[in-house]
Order: structure tokens, then sequence, then C-alpha cells
């Protein structure tokens, strides 16, 4: 049971790690009106959330192979023209092969940093929406 909520822990101590730079460069000290402070908040918050979620949906995209072919074409390609003498590793003879491989091998996602990322983000657009309603 812990194990399970320690990524999203983990996540959001570092949402708050960035949140806390965003503030501290803005010198959040120095703002005396509550609108600068809903504005900073805003703002220390929409950065790692579009940060988080854009990490969190490429990682769910990656598991439905939307990335295969280049990273296919990477490893036949460059690695080779890198060494050309040396076989690295076994390489699939063809794209199909290799997606067969990957498939086998399961694809995982981090759903945390999504899902982290996302409340991220609500906070933010929360804290947008108080400093235009103030």
């Amino acid at each position: 049971m812990k194990k399970k909520w320690l990524p999203y822990f983990v996540c959001a101590v570092l949402i708050l790690c960035i949140a806390a730079m965003i503030v501290w460069i803005y010198e959040f000290s120095e703002t005396h009106t509550a609108q600068e402070w809903m504005r900073v908040l805003s703002d220390a918050f929409v950065v790692p959330g579009v940060l988080f979620s854009g990490f969190g949906l490429l990682s769910f995209l990656s598991t439905k192979g939307a990335y295969d072919a280049f990273s296919y074409t990477f490893s036949r390609f460059s690695l080779h023209s890198l060494f050309p003498t040396k076989q690295l590793r076994k390489d699939p003879d063809s794209f199909y092969d290799y997606k067969q491989q990957k498939d086998k091998k399961g694809r995982r996602w981090f759903p945390h940093i999504l899902y982290t990322g996302l409340v991220s983000l609500g906070i933010g657009v929360l804290f947008a929406v108080l400093y235009a309603v103030m």
C-alpha cells in the first residue's frame, strides 16, 4: 500500500520544489497585494503542471507505440553508422519484428507523472482564476 503512493509523493515533492524555485525567482517576499500573490502562485504551479502533464502524456503515448518508428530507425541506422564493424546487439530484421519484440517485453507508462501534473495544472488555473477575479 505504501509503495503505491510513493511515486505520487515524489512527483508532488518535485512539483513543490519547482514551484518554490519559481516563487523565489519572482521574489515572493517583495510582493505586497493578494492579487500579485495569486499571479505568482499561478505561474509557479502552471509551469510544473505543464511539464509533468506533458511528460506523462508522452509516457502514455509511448506505451501505444507512437515512438516505435523513431526508436527502430535510430537503433537500426544511427548506431550502425557509428560502429559499422561491431554488432552491438541482435537487432530484429524488420519493423514488424521490432514491434512484436517490444510488445512481448511489455510496455510501461507512469501515470503518477500525468496525474500529479494535472493536479498542479488545476491548482495553477485556480490561482489564475482568483487572480482574474481580484
